[in-house]
């Protein structure tokens, strides 16, 4: 959402869209390349967007002008860039590096584009001081993951949390810029919101709530304005005043870090305009959160669900994604209103495949954790592979050879997945699936297909005409050898009945009718049998 409150922009089959906040109009496409774009940022003027692209192999920054229709590439140089956050006041704009294992923080002087390095040692997200004087981030210290503070000018970073724990996100910093929030966690615990005030609570007396009561009360509020923004007359504060300069005080700040006590774990939190409030995800639902100046504080469940990416600039409307679209909820009171709009486009499968292969080979240059890629020869994978991509025909196909590329890591919570129908706004073909598993050197020395597997309660199996050993000679009454692709002969076949000729030895070949299945089922099949046959060793064993 741009800050003007007028624009927003999203990614829609790789590429980036642009349309208005009223709804009901057609958006217009910022990019048309078949890499991969997104992490949208909206400068401060709400006339340009910034986003990665992985168009040069990597993803580096660019940014797109709608005033003159213009993209311009704003980082180059080795590392993967991910883009973070404008300053408040527009000036300059903080960004991610990852290069040579180092994660570091680098911020561009948005007037002369000069581009600096500010900040070493990152282990996460990163904000900004209300007054853009200083950024706070997630560190490493020590093993765990703790929030560091370094003037935006540059200088040296100074800790502000003390937390042992490896897991943190979820960085922000409140408006009136008195304090921090992130969540927190061990492996398999309850992420936890920790706050850290930046200066001492001042203190306060009960005694005083009775004197406020005589205080001049505030001009009041219009009634027409507060509905025209969707506000409510209760709990609705309104944009804090900017400071001029945040007040950090390091003296025993280990000391003013604390746990908010919440029955779920946190999975992310979002700071309101207001400086007092926030927003809250976690228990599958979304919380508002208020915090009390004696460092007490109150969460109360919405009536909304979806993920919050945004407030508006007075706090008034939170912005939630949902199943692929957006939603404006009014805040407290919770009514919510859907923005809509439409793209059109036609994928070109050649072209997106080839740019996702690059890109999941790319993830696991830059990202895999053993830098001996156990053993692989990674650049001579990418080699190898790349010629099989570029004759993959569908997308099961090429989910197939994505899958194979990454067992040369020899690891495990590895795997490539997608659809496996047609591209966006192709044909809307499928693959129908039969149930066999084949030799793959009897098809590759001499273009037989000999089958070595029947997946149990597959087609193939419920028919009891194909067993391990025969030889599956034609498809629909096309002769198989050396260059057929079965997935271009079952295309479209998905719960129809297929007509296959099979021999068995050096006998007659037979017709056998097959009711073809989808990839999808059959793939629900040979989990199961996997589970059955592991289930068959435990108890061989066993005894």
């Amino acid at each position: 959402m741009s800050p003007d409150g007028k624009k927003w922009a999203f990614t829609a089959g790789g590429d980036i869209w642009a349309t208005t906040m009223e709804g009901d109009v057609p958006a217009t496409r910022v990019t048309e390349t078949p890499a991969a774009e997104g992490a949208i940022l909206w400068a401060k003027d709400s006339e340009e967007i910034v986003y990665y692209s992985w168009r040069t192999g990597t993803p580096k920054l660019y940014a797109y002008d709608f005033t003159t229709n213009t993209e311009r590439q704003i980082t180059s140089g080795e590392g993967r860039d991910q883009p973070a956050e404008f300053s408040p006041d527009g000036k300059a704009l903080a960004y991610g590096r990852f290069v040579d294992e180092e994660r570091e923080i680098r911020i561009i002087d948005w007037e002369s584009g000069e581009d600096r390095r500010l900040a070493i040692d990152v282990d996460g997200s990163m904000t900004w001081s209300p007054d853009s004087q200083w950024i706070a981030y997630l560190g490493e210290t020590d093993e765990f993951s703790n929030v560091m503070i370094i003037p935006a000018a540059g200088g040296e970073p100074r800790q502000v949390s003390f937390v042992a724990n490896s897991n943190a996100g979820s960085l922000d910093w409140s408006a009136k810029g008195d304090y921090l929030v992130y969540g927190t966690s061990q492996r398999t615990e309850p992420s936890k919101l920790v706050k850290v005030d930046l200066v001492p609570l001042p203190p306060t007396f009960d005694e005083d709530k009775f004197r406020e009561l005589f205080n001049e009360p505030d001009e009041e509020p219009d009634e027409e304005s507060d509905e025209e923004e969707g506000s409510s007359a209760s709990g609705d504060r309104g944009a804090a005043e900017t400071p001029e300069n945040v007040e950090i005080e390091f003296d025993g700040i280990r000391r003013r870090g604390s746990f908010v006590n919440t029955s779920f774990s946190v999975q992310g939190v979002l700071l309101s305009p207001d400086g007092e409030t926030g927003i809250l995800t976690g228990d599958g639902a979304i919380h508002r959160i208020t915090f009390g100046p004696n460092g007490d504080v109150d969460i109360d469940r919405m009536d909304v669900t979806g993920r919050p990416i945004a407030f508006n600039q007075d706090g008034r409307q939170l912005y939630v994604t949902q199943a692929g679209g957006l939603r404006v909820v009014t805040i407290p009171g919770g009514s919510s209103k859907t923005i809509s709009t439409s793209v059109e486009f036609v994928e070109d499968f050649d072209a997106t495949k080839l740019a996702a292969f690059e890109q999941g080979w790319g993830e696991m240059r830059d990202g895999f954790y053993n830098t001996d890629y156990h053993g692989a020869d990674w650049p001579a994978v990418r080699d190898r592979f790349r010629p099989q991509i570029e004759g993959a025909r569908t997308r099961a196909e090429f989910n197939r050879l994505m899958n194979l590329m990454l067992g040369e890591l020899n690891a495990s919570h590895l795997g490539h997945s997608g659809r496996t129908g047609p591209p966006q706004g192709g044909d809307n073909a499928s693959t129908g699936k039969l149930g066999l598993r084949f030799d793959r050197f009897a098809y590759e020395n001499d273009g037989r297909f000999m089958v070595t597997e029947v997946v149990a309660l597959g087609p193939a199996d419920i028919s009891d005409e194909i067993a391990v050993g025969d030889q599956l000679m034609s498809v629909g009454g096309v002769t198989l050898d050396g260059s057929s692709d079965l997935n271009v002969l079952l295309k479209d076949k998905d719960g129809e009945k297929v007509m296959v000729s099979v021999r068995t030895g050096n006998g007659d070949a037979r017709d056998v009718e097959l009711l073809a299945t989808s990839g999808g089922a059959e793939r629900q099949l040979i989990y199961r049998n996997w589970v059955e046959s592991r289930r068959a060793y435990v108890d061989e064993i066993s005894g």
